[in-house]
């Protein structure tokens, strides 16, 4: 059975400040969280974005009261989260982050920033046995309006119907 990988750079580095306490700690468990120069950060994952996060709990906590007066997407998801574990803040919480992409999170990010028009991620499709597929890649640009992505096999496809239409060939 071949693993699949997704490896994910978020390009760039993100001003801390623009990022709320719960981004951050949720975007730090989804990747691995560098420190960069002058108060910024970076995101990689080098096998792919957590589906799954378990912070822990009294961190959580306090990260989602410092985060609740900033509008983002994800206070009302982990909020979501928390009713389901009931009151008991030292409740160890997996958080299921299928349901909100880490686009989503970005967006809000660019949204709020004073100094970010956009992030862009770049993403390699690896397996380790190749297999038709398992191998390619991504990149996205999120704005403040729009999350644009397109995978390296949505690419060759275009393409490859734009050559075919003008040609009038159905196939290679």
């Amino acid at each position: 059975m071949s693993e699949n990988y997704a490896v994910t750079v978020i390009e760039g580095e993100i001003p801390i400040a623009d990022m709320t306490t719960l981004e951050r700690l949720v975007l730090g468990s989804m990747f691995t969280c560098e420190e960069a120069d002058e108060g910024r950060v970076r995101f990689y994952a080098e096998e792919g974005a957590a589906d799954w996060v378990s912070p822990d709990p009294v961190v959580l906590a306090a990260a989602r009261r410092d985060s609740a007066s900033i509008p983002s997407r994800l206070n009302a998801y982990i909020d979501q989260t928390l009713a389901l574990y009931g009151a008991d803040p030292a409740v160890e919480v997996e958080i299921d982050m299928t349901g909100l992409c880490w686009e989503s999170i970005l967006q809000d990010i660019v949204r709020r920033s004073p100094t970010l028009r956009y992030v862009s991620t770049s993403t390699a499709f690896t397996c380790s046995k190749m297999t038709a597929g398992g191998f390619g890649g991504a990149a996205s640009v999120v704005t403040a309006d729009a999350v644009w992505s397109q995978s390296t096999h949505a690419f060759i496809e275009n393409r490859i119907a734009k050559i075919e239409a003008a040609s009038g060939d159905v196939g290679a």
